[in-house]
């Protein structure tokens, strides 16, 4: 869960949700509980992304993810929780810098 945390928070800049740091902020905070925070050595970042497709978040083909706009505020669409991140190359960038191959 940790790990997913600073994942999303990284897509959650990298789409414009939230503001740059948010996701040092988010990880900084997990360490301190010594919480994982990057994605083990050896996943493959569009595995991953292959693997989001099962996510119970997505809507159709839809990927979806419950993203912070800053700490403590989530972002909404509407009434739904979760937030479209249709921006392919983003997320890829996002796991890799979770530390994703």
């Amino acid at each position: 869960v940790a790990i997913g945390l600073v994942a999303e928070a990284r897509i959650a800049e990298a789409v414009g949700v939230a503001p740059g740091g948010l996701a040092m902020q988010v990880s900084a905070g997990l360490e301190r509980l010594s919480l994982p925070v990057r994605i083990p050595v050896g996943l493959a970042a569009d595995r991953l992304l292959d693997a989001m497709r099962l996510d119970k978040k997505r809507s159709g083909n839809e990927l979806r993810f419950s993203l912070l706009r800053d700490l403590g505020i989530a972002a909404r669409d509407g009434d739904h929780w979760t937030v479209a991140a249709p921006d392919r190359a983003a997320i890829l960038q996002a796991l890799r810098d979770s530390g994703a191959a």
